[in-house]
C-alpha cells in the first residue's frame, strides 16, 4: 500500500510540474546573422512579442516607387508601368520580432558580408511593411509598402 501511495504522489507531482511550466511564459529564440535574441513574453505588458514567419512577406507589395511581388524563390521588381523592373533569387529569410531580412543569391556581398535588404514595422494586420534605409549596397531610402 505504501509503495502504491508513493507512486500515485510522484505522479500527481510530475503533472503539477507540467502544468506549471505550461503557465510561465514562453520565449523564442531566432539566429539572427550569428546573434541570438531572445523574447519573452512577459517583456511587453500589451501583446506577447512573436518571430514574424517569413511567409508573411509573400505576396504583392505596392509602394510609390515600384511595387514587389515575392515568392518563396525570387523577387520581382514593377515599375509602375506594369513593366518587371528587376528580378532577384532568394538565398534565404532570417526573422525576428517585426522584421524580416531577405539574403540575395544574385548579389555578391557588400563589405564581407551577404547582400541583404531589411524590411521591418510591420503593420498589426500585416498589411504594411518599410524596406529599411540602406547604408550600404545600393544604399536605397526608407520605403513603404502596402498589400495590394
Amino acid at each position: 500500500m505504501k509503495n502504491r501511495v508513493s507512486g500515485i504522489v510522484s505522479r500527481a507531482a510530475g503533472l503539477m510540474l507540467l502544468l506549471l511550466a505550461a503557465a510561465l511564459p514562453q520565449s523564442t529564440t531566432a539566429q539572427t546573422g550569428g546573434n541570438r535574441s531572445t523574447t519573452s513574453e512577459s517583456d511587453s505588458p500589451a501583446a506577447p512579442a512573436r518571430v514574424l514567419p517569413a511567409n508573411i512577406l509573400l505576396g504583392k507589395w505596392c509602394g510609390e516607387t515600384s511595387n514587389y511581388v515575392f515568392s518563396n524563390q525570387k523577387l520581382v521588381v514593377y515599375g509602375l508601368n506594369g513593366q518587371v523592373a528587376r528580378e532577384l533569387r532568394i538565398a534565404r529569410f532570417e526573422t525576428g520580432v517585426n522584421w524580416i531580412s531577405v539574403f540575395w543569391a544574385d548579389l555578391p556581398p557588400v563589405d564581407g558580408n551577404a547582400a541583404s535588404t531589411l524590411f521591418n514595422n510591420f503593420s498589426p494586420g500585416r498589411d504594411v511593411m518599410e524596406q529599411a534605409k540602406q547604408t550600404i549596397g545600393d544604399k536605397g531610402p526608407l520605403r513603404i509598402f502596402r498589400r495590394c
